[in-house]
């Protein structure tokens, strides 16, 4: 009669744990399109503020590392690269802003 009896309340709890666990998929989809969203709007936010705050020196040098990732790619030639280069020095040398 014991054994039976574990067994009745083992069976029980396995069914009450399968009732527990059951969820809505799509409900994890809305918690996950929310948080990304919220992920996306924190992390543009702190770009933003980054940006806001780099000093013209560090300005220029990612604008500069911006060129050479574009023409290592193959977005553009050389030749181009080394015009938007000129023109980024000068853009920086006119602005006679400290570094």
């Amino acid at each position: 009669m014991y054994a039976a009896d574990c067994r009745l309340s083992l069976s029980k709890s396995r069914q009450d744990f399968q009732n527990g666990i059951q969820y809505d998929p799509s409900e994890l989809q809305n918690l996950a399109t929310i948080s990304e969203a919220a992920f996306r709007k924190i992390g543009a936010a702190g770009k933003k503020m980054f940006e806001e705050t780099r000093t013209p020196l560090e300005s220029l040098k990612a604008q500069l590392e911006t060129v050479n990732q574009v023409m290592t790619a193959g977005g553009v030639d050389a030749e181009t690269a080394a015009r938007k280069v000129k023109q980024l020095e000068a853009a920086f040398n006119a602005s006679g802003l400290p570094c």
